[in-house]
């Protein structure tokens, strides 16, 4: 019989002060970086996350030792897309082992799907980063508001070789983590394409749900996540041949032959932001 548990909407986890008016400077036309740098400078904690990203070898290494130089050298928009990963990891800062994995494969799966966009879709780029960072924070949601009961459907899944939200559908009558997450960034502001991809990123693996507005970022997300898992940033289910299969690889007109040249060229790229302490 399915748990009635539900999600309590008023204890979602929210971006900080700080970060969330950072990130409304940024969508400013005229964004001004004396003030963006004054605003990251209230919160220490948050300026040492963005500088610490800023200089990873997925940005370059931009050789930032202060705010002020890291907001100049990266410019606006990659700044939005540091900020939000820097705010995003203060939600799963956490010792807890199932967090900290979870964290890692949202940053691996966000620059996958960079890569993967900057590729196919260049104008997507920045979008799927985004929906990549938040594809799976559902899972954060319900694992920290319903733990045991969470940490029975994880166990659950590992020992019946099943994939998570599967067992979530079986196990929760009113939600799982794509609703979750779905709901949570709705709730943040956030675009109703970036909402779509944490809602819909399972669904699209197998077919385009008819209320999908964005269907390649959903697509592009997906793709990301599954191929995230399959180099070792999470959950592995599939042999790579088997990608081919899915119906987000098809609807981004993916053939064997370029899913493999992105699949390696995302991994020398992720290989080098592991190595280089990212």
């Amino acid at each position: 019989m399915a748990l009635e548990l539900r999600i309590e909407e008023d204890k979602l986890p929210v971006f900080s002060a700080v970060a969330t008016k950072a990130l409304n400077l940024l969508k400013e036309d005229n964004a001004i970086n004396k003030l963006i740098q004054d605003v990251i400078r209230e919160d220490p904690a948050l300026t040492e996350r963005v500088l610490g990203i800023a200089n990873s070898p997925f940005y370059g290494q931009v050789a930032a030792t202060s705010i002020s130089t890291a907001v100049t050298r990266l410019g606006i928009r990659q700044l939005r897309k540091v900020i939000l990963t820097a705010a995003t990891g203060q939600l799963f800062d956490s010792d807890d082992v199932y967090v900290k994995g979870l964290w890692r494969h949202a940053l691996m799966t966000a620059m996958t799907a960079n890569i993967i966009a900057d590729s196919l879709h260049p104008e997507m780029a920045e979008s799927a980063y985004v929906a990549g960072l938040l594809h799976d924070v559902g899972k954060l949601v319900i694992y920290s508001q319903h733990q045991e009961p969470y940490r029975e459907a994880i166990d659950e899944a590992k020992e019946k070789g099943l994939r998570l939200h599967q067992v979530e559908t079986a196990k929760f009558k009113f939600f799982d983590h794509m609703s979750v997450g779905g709901l949570a960034a709705r709730k943040w502001g956030l675009d109703d394409s970036i909402a779509e991809a944490a809602r819909f990123h399972h669904a699209i693996e197998e077919e385009l749900p008819s209320v999908v507005g964005h269907s390649k970022l959903v697509s592009l997300a997906s793709l990301a996540s599954i191929l995230a898992n399959n180099m070792g940033y999470g959950q592995p289910f599939c042999e790579f041949d088997a990608m081919l299969d899915f119906f987000c690889v098809e609807h981004l007109s993916l053939t064997a032959d370029r899913l493999d040249q992105l699949a390696e060229k995302v991994q020398d790229k992720l290989k080098d932001q592991e190595e280089g302490g990212g």
